[in-house]
């Protein structure tokens, strides 16, 4: 549950989360945790739901997904209130400081970058990012909000991705095809998702289509592929 929405979580909100949680296409607890920065569930509403959340995540034996904003310490003093969970956890939409970081890393815990990366004044973040052990590291779009430098202010799609991938590339100076291998690693590790098909190494050739007349309504209907991002998008 949303921590924005932590004023709801009573025992059956809680009971019936565990309960669907326990599904095995479930691979995840969360997003759960603690935003001081909306008053929407006051503070104590929300410690009371992250600290269920983290015991269903450990009865359930499935890793933590946080929602932490301009609330680390309160986040942190919650989850070293008890033995630390088995699967660990991540914190999706990572927004801290370059300290708040290293505190995550050294619990063990995975941080998650979204296109706020990208943005000219989150150079803090960026800092985080730099240090983030290339194995703790995933990437995210949070769509359809935060879409990244250079469709900033649209919404946001999935393939959006690939900009906040281009951009830490250029930051932590790896190659932008090397992280997003590792980053997908990293979730398909994390989550224990299975891996992706193997590619054939002689694959049969396409079957021939039959042409299309585009007509003016076809046309419209039709989608551009969105362009890769261009190597002036990485910082220097």
């Amino acid at each position: 549950m949303h921590p924005h929405d932590a004023k709801e979580a009573d025992e059956v909100a809680l009971a019936e989360i565990a309960a669907l949680a326990r599904d095995a296409k479930v691979v995840a607890v969360g997003e759960t945790g603690l935003d001081y920065h909306y008053d929407n569930s006051t503070p104590e509403a929300q410690k009371r739901a992250l600290a269920a959340h983290r015991e269903i995540a450990r009865d359930l034996d499935k890793p933590l997904v946080l929602h932490i904003r301009e609330a680390h310490a309160d986040a942190l003093a919650i989850l070293d209130d008890a033995p630390a969970l088995p699967r660990g956890g991540v914190v999706h939409c990572f927004t801290g400081t370059p300290a708040e970081a290293e505190q995550w890393l050294a619990r063990g815990y995975l941080l998650s970058f979204s296109g706020i990366a990208t943005f000219p004044q989150a150079e803090a973040l960026r800092d985080a990012a730099r240090l983030c052990p290339a194995d703790r590291l995933l990437l995210e779009t949070d769509a359809p909000y935060l879409a990244p430098v250079p469709v900033r202010g649209r919404k946001n799609e999935p393939a959006n991705v690939a900009f906040t991938c281009a951009h830490l590339a250029g930051v932590r100076r790896e190659d932008p095809a090397a992280l997003a291998v590792q980053a997908g690693a990293n979730a398909r590790a994390f989550f224990r998702l299975p891996a992706p098909p193997a590619r054939e190494a002689n694959p049969p050739p396409p079957r021939p289509r039959r042409a299309r007349r585009l007509t003016p309504g076809a046309i419209a209907g039709t989608f551009p592929v969105p362009a890769a991002p261009r190597s002036s998008l990485i910082p220097t």
